[in-house]
Order: structure tokens, then C-alpha cells, then sequence
């Protein structure tokens, strides 16, 4: 049984893809794939689109598709940053 709230998607941790409809539109950064292949974006509510983890937005010219993913498909959580310990 596939999950249906992002928060249940969020919980079971990194290596599954699911359809971008299921993304969480919190803030919460993930990984996407689309276009462009797999970049790191979150959700902007001000913005009401999709934003590069930099703050840069997805224009519809540049990904093609002028609704709200952006041409993007599936998204999955990021994995957690590295601990100092590990580097």
C-alpha cells in the first residue's frame, strides 16, 4: 500500500520515488526528477511554484510546462546530511 500524505512518504526515508503530486508543499526541500533530470527543490507557498534549493524558480520557459510541477514527475526525501564524525 503506497502512502498518501507526504508526511507518511517523509517517514519511510530516502530511495523510493513517488508522483510529484504526493510532494509536500511545506518548505520541506527534496529531490525531483524532471527535465532536467534530478535537482533539489522545495515548494514556496508565497510564490504559489516549485523553487531551486537556491531560491531560484522553475520558469514554465525554461521546464516547458506551464502548470504547477513544472514538468517535474516524481519526487523522493533527500537524504540526511552527513554527520561531522563522517567527513
Amino acid at each position: 500500500m503506497q502512502p498518501e500524505q507526504p508526511s507518511e512518504i517523509m517517514s519511510q526515508g530516502v530511495g523510493e520515488w513517488f508522483p510529484i503530486t504526493t510532494a509536500p508543499k511545506d518548505g520541506t526541500r527534496i529531490l525531483v526528477s524532471g527535465p532536467y533530470g534530478l535537482e533539489a527543490v522545495y515548494w514556496s507557498r508565497s510564490v504559489r511554484m516549485w523553487l531551486h534549493s537556491s531560491g531560484v524558480s522553475l520558469s514554465a520557459a525554461d521546464y516547458g510546462s506551464d502548470d504547477d510541477n513544472r514538468g517535474l514527475t516524481h519526487w523522493m526525501p533527500l537524504p540526511p546530511s552527513p554527520d561531522k564524525e563522517s567527513r
